[in-house]
């Protein structure tokens, strides 16, 4: 049933008459609590996401041996804070983290604790104090039919790499998700 037009008063009142008005169309003789719950008992959040991202000035500076454990420890960080990990890999020069991000954390936040934590370390453990990550970085949304694809595609980057340098599968990852590789 469509609902009239209706405008809540202004002030304290307003919340009074908004229950009020929705208990009346929604609920006849129910309580507001029972239509909001009958309407969306549970959140149900699925913000897949997969962002990638550089080490500064893309230097090769990742040593292939240290790859397994810094994706481990990314994956660790995610976990710390409440952020799922479904797939964490790259090359000497880059990393793709494909993770769920709760309602709770932007986006911005968790690539911040990822990118932040990570760095510190590989400054701890093989930079020696010279590691950085690029201050940027690229994020698309991944729907349930392409997780698998998607994380078969991380977890094939050195494979990838063989033949194929990381600017041009940037600008590939870009252009396949709409963005201009120059900017515009």
């Amino acid at each position: 049933m469509a609902s009239p037009a209706w405008s809540p008063p202004a002030g304290e009142a307003g919340e009074a008459e908004c229950r009020e008005h929705v208990r009346r169309i929604h609920s006849p003789g129910g309580t507001i609590e029972n239509v909001i719950f009958a309407l969306m008992p549970d959140s149900y959040v699925a913000n897949r996401v997969h962002c990638v991202f550089s080490t500064k000035n893309r230097t090769r500076i990742i040593p292939a041996e240290i790859q397994p454990r810094l994706w481990s420890f990314m994956a660790g960080i995610a976990r710390e804070n409440g952020i799922a990990h479904i797939a964490i890999g790259g090359f000497d020069d880059h990393a793709h983290v494909m993770i769920f991000v709760p309602p709770t954390v932007s986006l911005a936040k968790a690539m911040q604790l990822i990118k932040a934590g990570s760095s510190k370390w590989c400054n701890r453990n093989f930079a020696n104090g010279s590691f950085e990550w690029q201050a940027g970085y690229s994020a698309t949304s991944v729907s349930a039919s392409l997780v698998q694809k998607t994380k078969a595609y991380i977890r094939n980057q050195r494979e990838r790499h063989r033949t194929l340098g990381f600017v041009e599968e940037w600008q590939m990852f870009l252009e396949r998700n709409g963005f201009s590789a120059d900017g515009k």
